[in-house]
């Protein structure tokens, strides 16, 4: 449970900040994954999941294949390296 904190913590912030989105997309993707598995195919639930895991997952999975998610990953160009 922790874990699944932690990853919805940071991977929240990367997405924010706008900074490894794939990997983050990946990371919370895998988690809203075993939240539909869990709390609603474990539950017997007809449809996988009433709550917005689902709707999260396909979000994470769009970012995952999103050519716009690709750019944002890269380094910035106009930024160069601290110098020191």
């Amino acid at each position: 449970m922790i874990a699944a904190g932690v990853i919805e913590i940071v991977g929240g912030a990367l997405l924010l900040a706008g900074r490894r989105v794939r990997a983050a997309a990946l990371g919370l993707g895998a988690t809203m994954a075993v939240a539909v598995y869990s709390s609603g195919i474990l539950e017997g639930d007809v449809v996988p999941s009433l709550t917005l895991a689902p709707l999260l997952l396909a979000a994470c999975a769009y970012l995952l294949v999103s050519p716009a998610a690709a750019e944002r990953t890269r380094p910035d160009p106009g930024r160069s390296a601290p110098h020191g």
